[in-house]
């Protein structure tokens, strides 16, 4: 069977890595609007990216459609079998890091998801980043170690069942 016959194609790859991104990122705007609305009394007043009362606007969910986009671009490019780039997978992770905060950093100055002129408000972002990635990173290398132990059973089997023949 030819390579490139086994491959996903690239907008299925970015459908599914879309819909993951944005999925996380919903939900994780939720938490964070949930926790906000509970300790801030006027955390609405704060951020245009919640109208506390209500949940996320259609503005804020356009937004944050935008931001998984880009983050999905970056993460195909960096992570999927239809680019050849020689990096190692924790550097990979780190630069998806690294661009992720840049790309959430722009948003959030362009769409004044929190005050950029307060360095306590800098600091709670950085932090729930760090976190959020980390176990999104976490995660994803925990899925990877199970699928590499399933075909690594799966391939010792088929070996095993060659042997017999």
């Amino acid at each position: 069977m030819d390579k490139e016959e086994r491959k996903t194609p690239l907008i299925i790859e970015l459908l599914k890595n879309f819909a993951a991104v944005f999925t996380a990122s919903l939900v994780a705007m939720s938490l964070a609007g949930m926790i906000l609305s509970r300790n801030i009394p006027n955390a609405d007043a704060i951020s245009t990216l919640f109208a506390m009362k209500n949940g996320l606007s259609y503005n804020s969910i356009l937004q944050i459609t935008g931001f998984s986009l880009v983050i999905t671009l970056i993460a195909v490019f960096l992570f999927s079998g239809q680019f050849e780039i020689k990096i190692k997978f924790s550097l990979r992770l780190l630069i998806l890091f690294l661009l992720s905060l840049v790309v959430v950093s722009v948003f959030s100055i362009v769409f004044g998801w929190f005050p950029i002129n307060q360095a306590s408000a800098w600091i709670g972002f950085i932090l729930c980043f760090i976190v959020c990635y980390a176990i999104s990173a976490g995660l994803t290398v925990l899925n990877l170690k199970i699928q590499k132990n399933k075909y690594g059973k799966l391939l010792e089997n088929y070996k095993n069942g060659m042997k017999d023949k």
